[in-house]
């Protein structure tokens, strides 16, 4: 399916469960190059394991550092960000 996400790079906060892996999902299917954020390794794996994504992270959301240092990863391996 062509259209609006056509290889638009997009990190998902949340993408290892619920509505955040649910859009991790959808957008990929459409053509998007996803990044996930979750706030667990694990959980990033399990995830990471089931979508077809660029990638992911595990990053503590009240971690200023942490979340700019996931950013910037997800940022290095998508070529560049079209929206988070």
């Amino acid at each position: 399916m062509s259209g609006a996400t056509d290889n638009r790079a997009v990190i998902v906060s949340g993408g290892t469960s619920g509505l955040g892996f649910a859009t991790a999902q959808l957008l990929a299917e459409r053509g998007a190059r996803v990044w996930i954020l979750g706030s667990r390794a694990e959980t990033v794996d399990a995830a990471l394991a089931e979508l077809e994504v660029v990638g992911g992270a595990a990053c503590d959301a009240a971690d200023e550092l942490a979340v700019e240092a996931a950013v910037a990863e997800a940022v290095e391996a998508l070529g560049g960000l079209d929206g988070a």
